[in-house]
């Protein structure tokens, strides 16, 4: 677990076991295994309850107007389960022991927050959507302008943004990748393909379900018929652009098919002339 992460689940513990002792902990304060085995569904459900509807106990009619997700909680279960010293056993009602956050009432409560989120009584959601294709066209028009807007001194910047976010875009968007994927594939994996003289081949080895060689297959880059959305053109002038004509140190980062940094180089560059 990454240090941001355990920083964003501390915040949450903080903020409730403020709420149940009715102090004001920051985010530095480390709870004993003694405060944090007494801990109870109930002390649990008292904060969720404050949280979702305002008060710590809410009549059956006040639970029908919640004012967070059931994804939102779900997120505070998982952060403060990670603190549990007894993190991997269910809650034992008969022995009063276990990790609390595993629960019936906990997990009841999960299931009404979704059954009013159903039936359109939940808070509306706010995660993110698809990128529409208005969108996409948009933001590459963007790119596309920025050399254009910008004065000679600018003009690294620019080339950065009109060639090399306008082929990640579209390399992304070709192999349905997450941003890091991307960012993180070195040219080497990016090929001509050995049987079709049209296309390309690469493979992403960064993604997160990878662990190991074989769940890092090669996959085929087609081009397409509308330049906005060809991954083939973008590349190709990217690429040229930015690594055939740059006179970076042979680092790790110079290895990367997208290295979206400024100061690539001191020297001539062809968007400068």
């Amino acid at each position: 677990m990454s240090v941001q992460q355990i920083n964003k689940y501390k915040s949450v513990l903080v903020r409730m076991m403020s709420f149940l002792d009715g102090v004001t902990y920051s985010k530095e304060t480390e709870f004993s295994n003694e405060r944090l085995i007494a801990l109870t569904p109930e002390d649990i459900m008292r904060y969720f309850y404050f949280e979702t509807f305002g008060i710590a106990n809410p009549t059956e009619e006040e639970k029908l107007r919640p004012k967070r997700r059931s994804s939102c909680i779900e997120f505070w279960k998982k952060s403060i389960s990670s603190f549990m010293p007894n993190r991997l056993m269910h809650w034992d009602e008969m022995c009063r022991r276990g990790n609390p956050t595993r629960s019936i009432a906990i997990n009841n409560f999960l299931k009404l927050l979704k059954r009013l989120e159903v039936k359109k009584l939940g808070v509306e959601s706010k995660a993110r959507r698809a990128m529409t294709d208005g969108e996409f066209r948009k933001i590459k028009l963007l790119c596309f302008k920025k050399l254009e807007d910008q004065n000679q001194n600018d003009k690294r910047y620019s080339a950065i943004i009109k060639y090399g976010v306008a082929a990640q875009m579209n390399f992304q968007f070709h192999m349905l990748a997450r941003l890091d994927d991307t960012c993180n594939v070195p040219r080497e994996n990016i090929q001509v393909h050995p049987n079709f003289e049209f296309a390309l081949k690469t493979r992403l080895n960064w993604a997160k379900n990878c662990d190991e060689e074989r769940d890092a297959p090669w996959q085929v880059i087609l081009g397409s018929i509308d330049s906005n959305f060809c991954v083939l053109i973008s590349l190709g002038m990217w690429l040229v652009i930015f690594f055939v004509t740059s006179h970076m140190p042979n680092t790790h980062l110079m290895s990367l098919a997208f290295l979206l940094i400024v100061d690539f180089q001191r020297g001539e560059h062809p968007v400068n002339k």
